[in-house]
């Protein structure tokens, strides 16, 4: 029937989503870096590194590889990474192998993919290595993150020293070694890994009220030109 003249036509109106549904994602205005170089460093990155430890990495990413992810050692059925993040993961989270290798590339790898957890994707790397690799790998891969058993680390340590593996490749210097393994004067049964690295290295150990106090008395002795680290026991 036509609409007479004079009637205004009333708005469709909307379609509302269905409640729950993911909001429409924002379209892409501009491409994302294409390189490395095009990766710009956030200016408000709290952490530093030395020169000394920046050589370290390299050579540390040189012989694992990519430690950020989850790692398994197919040759020991072990995890090397990732020990923390899997506690997060559902068991029955599914691990998908995007590609596989006919043999160990420089670093060991033998396979990539990811675990599929409630849509999100989280790095999955195999690789084959030996009982020694290993275990160096897992300090490197766990240096800069929650704290140390040290007399468990102390011990891998010096097993990994005995069997003439570069120990400087789990991510301490010689300086944190020789602190790690220093012994009072006039003990018996020093460590090798202490001798070889030079004298015993003499220290104070500081309990502080809260963290507020200890880095104001960390500054302090830095100015006096101490050198000092902050720990949490």
């Amino acid at each position: 029937m036509p609409r007479s003249r004079g009637t205004i036509p009333k708005p469709r109106a909307k379609r509302s989503a269905p409640v729950g549904a993911p909001p429409t994602p924002a379209p892409v205005t501009a491409p994302g870096p294409a390189r490395v170089g095009d990766l710009a460093p956030a200016p408000f990155n709290p952490r530093t590194i030395s020169d000394a430890r920046l050589i370290s990495l390299e050579r540390a990413m040189r012989k694992f590889g990519d430690l950020s992810g989850l790692v398994f050692n197919r040759r020991t059925k072990r995890m090397v990474g990732g020990h923390q993040r899997t506690k997060n993961l559902p068991a029955d989270a599914p691990i998908v192998i995007t590609h596989r290798l006919e043999a160990p590339d420089a670093q060991g790898t033998v396979a990539l993919g990811y675990v599929d957890a409630n849509g999100e994707r989280w790095t999955y790397r195999e690789v084959d290595w030996d009982d020694a690799t290993e275990k160096a790998a897992n300090i490197a891969a766990n240096e800069h993150g929650g704290e140390w058993d040290m007399p468990m680390l102390t011990e891998l340590i010096a097993d990994l020293d005995a069997h003439g593996f570069d120990v400087t490749l789990s991510g301490f210097d010689d300086e944190a070694l020789r602190k790690m393994f220093a012994t009072p004067a006039g003990s018996a049964g020093s460590n090798s890994v202490a001798q070889s690295l030079g004298d015993v290295q003499f220290q104070i150990v500081v309990s502080c009220s809260d963290e507020h106090a200890q880095a104001a008395l960390c500054a302090d002795l830095e100015a006096k030109g101490f050198k000092c680290r902050l720990l949490a026991l």
